[in-house]
């Protein structure tokens, strides 16, 4: 009795083995892979594997139910791996790593590090980072109003553009535009038109909000003009406002250029014309600096409003130690200041 069924599980555990190999490997080629395997092969698996099986079948029920669990719920990070990530991120439902806040955004549910790590995490945690945490998560997917802003038209506007496009009232941002409003997508396009600058921002919500692609929305002040803007992520929107309504928004990248990451943050002070002239050379030719793209669609003079394509521009090489920085730099002719640094290249100098 015993012989019989040992070799009835014999038999099913083999079984089960080639049913694996075949769902492993491309649909239909299963039972190609198996023939063209070698007849040792076979043998060896036909006579070990059984002895293996009951791990394997507690590993994959062992995974199975972990999946199971972790179904709609948030994930912990290896322990490995924790040491180089932030203390609040956790794995999602595809592993990728996110933060417990955009979590909870993303899935409307409202997990905390303590339901993915254990009781008392957080309690283990320096007060900063708790705080840190806290505030994220108190604002992710809502509009965060930095303190201390100045009572102007650009902070109003800011926190307009703002509500709209996190909270769908666009009432107060539409009052603020001017009838010849335009909208400036940085190295894209134009728009221009009150109903047509609406309906862009309008339709941005429903792309990039209400799937929740973007979470992140603050008002906060630029050195880069020396007014408010309205901060989605990685890109920024400054204001340019004339008799008291909006008549510019420009649209662009916090970061003209991250992966050169030399002076092109946008939150930052700009580059003082005097400092930098010696590194400038005047662009004759327009054609031979922008190749496939143009000086239209760029940031325009943020002081005069003279668009991008009327301002003077310049190749820059500026040198720091062994390597050296070279981009593109406009400079508005009736305001005299740098108006836009795009950072193109890093790279080493010769010894």
């Amino acid at each position: 009795m015993l012989i019989r069924l040992l070799v009835v599980y014999w038999v099913i555990a083999d079984i089960a083995l080639y049913v694996i190999r075949i769902r492993r490997v491309e649909k239909g080629s299963g039972i190609s892979v198996i023939k063209k395997t070698p007849a040792w092969k076979h043998v060896v698996y036909i006579l070990l594997f059984p002895l293996f099986f009951p791990f394997s079948l507690a590993l994959l029920l062992r995974s199975k139910c972990k999946s199971a669990f972790y179904k709609n719920r948030p994930r912990p990070l290896p322990k490995k791996l924790r040491k180089y990530m932030q203390s609040d991120c956790v794995l999602d439902e595809r592993n990728h790593t996110v933060s417990i806040a955009e979590y909870n955004y993303m899935h409307n549910t409202n997990y905390s590090l303590d339901d993915v790590y254990g009781k008392g995490y957080m309690e283990s945690l320096p007060e900063n980072e708790r705080e840190t945490i806290m505030k994220q998560i108190a604002t992710c997917g809502k509009l965060k109003i930095q303190d201390d802003l100045p009572d102007t038209l650009y902070t109003r506007a800011s926190v307009a553009l703002g509500r709209g496009i996190v909270d769908g009232d666009f009432d107060e941002f539409e009052s603020l535009l001017s009838n010849q409003v335009k909208n400036i997508n940085y190295k894209s396009r134009t728009i221009t038109g009150k109903s047509e600058v609406l309906e862009y921002w309008k339709g941005w919500r429903t792309r990039y909000v209400e799937t929740k692609n973007v979470q992140w929305f603050e008002v906060a002040h630029s050195n880069y003009y020396s007014n408010t803007c309205l901060l989605l992520e990685n890109m920024i929107v400054l204001f340019i406002i004339h008799d008291g309504l909006i008549a510019m928004t420009i649209m662009s990248p916090r970061m003209l250029n991250g992966m050169v990451g030399h002076k092109g943050d946008l939150l930052d002070c700009p580059l003082e014309l005097d400092s930098i002239r010696p590194c400038l050379t005047k662009i004759k030719d327009p054609s031979e600096a922008f190749e496939n793209e143009s000086s239209e669609n760029r940031i325009p003079c943020l002081t005069c409003g003279t668009p991008s394509e009327d301002l003077y521009w310049y190749h820059s090489l500026f040198k720091g130690g062994i390597h050296g920085f070279s981009g593109l730099v406009s400079v508005c002719p009736h305001c005299n200041n740098v108006v836009e640094y795009d950072p193109i290249v890093r790279y080493r100098r010769a010894e």
